[in-house]
């Protein structure tokens, strides 16, 4: 018999959250003025971690488990993945995944991409480049055809 909850069995097990971070080290700044995939509002992005603790009557007794760090929406708290970024002309940051800035619909061919190396590995950033350049997309059946820059 449990003395503290007075159930007949001991109840333990984990349970697993998300916790907000600060800025590990070797990664990236957190981008400014991100927009969220699910909410639509444009925020600073945040770090946060899994956490699985393990528990004995619903009362937390240790940490077992941390996952690595990822940036998530500081309203909506959404995963937005790793630390690969697109960051326009406009100021805005989108995911590396999206084609197009949501905020002033810039095409991703305008961004220039830079590498940063810490010391857990590579985060790619990608940053635009200073001239303005008309592109010029080819389509047919199978889809995008060619890309002509000029």
């Amino acid at each position: 018999m449990c003395f503290l909850c007075g159930l007949q069995s001991l109840l333990c097990g984990t349970i697993e959250f998300n916790e907000d971070i600060d800025k590990p080290e070797s990664y990236p700044d957190e981008p400014t003025k991100i927009m969220c995939p699910k909410c639509s509002i444009y925020r600073n992005a945040t770090y946060r971690e899994k956490l699985t603790v393990f528990n004995l009557c619903y009362l937390p007794l240790c940490t077992t488990r941390r996952s690595i760090a990822y940036l998530a929406c500081k309203s909506c708290k959404f995963k937005l993945g790793s630390a690969d970024y697109n960051t326009c002309r406009c100021g805005i940051t989108s995911s590396i995944s999206s084609n197009f800035c949501g905020n002033c619909g810039r095409g991703k061919e305008q961004f220039k991409l830079e590498t940063i190396k810490g010391e857990s590995g590579e985060f790619k950033k990608q940053q635009v480049e200073n001239k303005e350049k008309e592109i010029k997309i080819v389509e047919s059946d199978e889809g995008i055809k060619e890309i002509i820059k000029k």
